[in-house]
């Protein structure tokens, strides 16, 4: 009995020893031959092109600034700003740095705008350049705080880095300003009559005097102030027998006066003058900018002679010098 079950189990530990490897092979071999049967290949390439950054621009120098108009002539503004470039400072292209400033007006000018043909530049450290231009404002542009400022300037791949307060829309807070001038200049200093005779009416002066307006103010009333004319005796030539208007001709406009009781329109009708006291004669005329609109004229009538007065010249000496000015209209 013992020797049969001997017998037995040598079968059973020969086939457990040869079975197991192969197997155990078997399993490897599927496992090596999945990954080398891919048999078809294509060629992938990768490509990626880095470029350059693009500049910065910081504290252009106008914004929150204001300038006033140079009476009659051209205001010359001086703008800086700071160009950064993360590939140094000769990567910037000093050719393209320049400003230009801009409003919109609101008159019926359209867009005023002025740029630089050139800027000046210095190197600040290895990545920063100051650049500073200049831009050209004419006397008579509209004031306004809404100006806005631009700043451009390109490195030498071309991109572009622009600095502009048209982009803050909230409040303005990189605008600038360019501030209301009232201003006018007048063409000569004095008056003068030919002889004229007690009694005589309608005298008209044989100079007129024209003012110009050279500030940016929309429109100017003309105020002139008369004194009364007193000569080397007692009696006087009173402001009030002298006229004034802003239209002569053959038919002396200037002399068709109203009394002093009668309501007359300034600028429609002469005015009769006040002892010492300003008469607005021409309102809401000589606005800016050239052409003939920009000027405004004063003649002046002595429309009645008093027929006490004596031989002699009667002139400002005693009692002071007429003005005349003019007054921003509101507008």
């Amino acid at each position: 009995m013992e020797i049969k079950r001997w017998w037995l189990s040598g079968p059973i530990i020969f086939l457990v020893i040869f079975i197991i490897p192969i197997v155990y092979a078997s399993f490897f071999d599927v496992f090596r031959l999945g990954i080398e049967d891919i048999t078809g290949r294509d060629a992938v390439t990768a490509s990626i092109s880095v470029g350059n950054n693009a500049p910065n621009i910081s504290d252009v120098s106008l914004s929150g600034q204001s300038w006033a108009p140079l009476e009659g002539g051209v205001r010359v503004i001086e703008i800086s700003f700071l160009a950064n470039d993360a590939e140094g400072a000769g990567n910037l292209d000093n050719l393209s740095a320049k400003v230009n400033v801009s409003y919109q007006s609101l008159t019926g000018a359209g867009l005023l705008s002025s740029s630089n043909n050139s800027c000046i530049s210095a190197n600040i450290d290895s990545d920063t350049i100051n650049y500073t231009c200049e831009v050209s404002m004419q006397y008579f542009w509209d004031h306004s705080t809404a100006w806005t400022v631009d700043a451009e300037v390109n490195d030498s791949n071309n991109n572009p880095a622009i600095n502009s307060s048209n982009a803050n829309t909230v409040d303005n807070s990189s605008n600038w300003t360019y501030s209301e001038l009232v201003a006018a200049n007048l063409s000569d200093s004095s008056l003068a009559w030919t002889s004229v005779a007690p009694s005589d009416t309608n005298a008209s002066s044989t100079t007129n005097l024209t003012l110009e307006n050279t500030g940016n103010s929309l429109s100017l009333n003309i105020a002139s102030t008369l004194i009364d004319l007193g000569g080397s005796g007692t009696p006087y030539i009173p402001a009030e027998n002298f006229s004034v208007f802003n239209i002569t001709n053959t038919d002396k406009f200037e002399c068709d006066f109203l009394n002093q009781s009668a309501a007359a329109t300034p600028g429609a009708s002469p005015l009769v003058g006040v002892n010492d006291t300003a008469i607005r004669h021409n309102t809401n005329t000589m606005a800016r900018g050239g052409g003939a609109g920009n000027f405004g004229l004063v003649n002046v009538c002595l429309f009645d002679v008093p027929a006490d007065l004596t031989g002699g010249t009667y002139n400002t000496n005693s009692g002071g010098s007429w003005t005349i000015v003019e007054e921003d209209s509101g507008e």
